[in-house]
């Protein structure tokens, strides 16, 4: 049985969201400040041979598609690793894709994705992001060393019908992420 914590991370987590309504603001305004970005996020447990018996959390894929407004686009499927930390609050842990698999079939409706637990590598870099749940929603602020001089600092605030997702990545703590708010995420599934 799953905590109440990831029971209630993974009704929020998984679906589809988009920022539409945020880039449509900043259109008005003349200045698109973020990407046109979108989340399709799915639980993929059943995906994943070896799970031990034991094991008490869960495992999402999230495919993060983004038009950039210097016109590039880039897609990014995300593997994590969901497990509890008391009842309440859950760790986010990323899963490295395996190098073999080709990112552009690592997607939700891939039924022929597959993968081995037992193969699975946790990528240190990331660490465990702890999510605090506030009743009927989560927030982290979560600090990750990349590498020298590099560090990315993760902070969300997630409900039920809106993702806020800051990624602010910075090089010798210069920023290299071109926004400075979050992008705001709205569920269209």
């Amino acid at each position: 049985m799953q905590s109440v914590g990831v029971q209630l991370f993974q009704k929020i987590i998984v679906g589809v969201f988009d920022n539409q309504k945020q880039v449509k603001a900043e259109l008005a305004s003349c200045k698109q400040v973020h990407p046109e970005a979108k989340h399709v996020t799915e639980i993929i447990d059943h995906r994943i041979s070896n799970i031990p018996s034991d094991f008490v959390g869960t495992f999402i894929l999230e495919e993060s598609y983004y038009s950039h407004t210097n016109g590039q686009y880039e897609v990014k499927p995300l593997f994590f690793k969901v497990s509890p930390h008391g009842p309440y609050d859950i760790y986010l842990q990323s899963v490295i894709i395996p190098d073999h698999l080709d990112k552009s079939k690592v997607v939700n409706s891939n039924v022929d994705l597959h993968f081995d637990y037992t193969n699975l590598i946790v990528n240190d870099k990331f660490g465990k992001a702890l999510y605090h749940n506030m009743g009927d929603y989560f927030i982290v602020n979560h600090l990750a060393n990349f590498g020298p001089g590099l560090t990315f600092n993760l902070i969300e605030t997630l409900t039920k019908d809106q993702l806020q997702v800051m990624e602010l990545l910075k090089k010798d703590g210069t920023p290299i992420t071109t926004y400075s708010s979050p992008i705001l995420y709205d569920r269209i599934s």
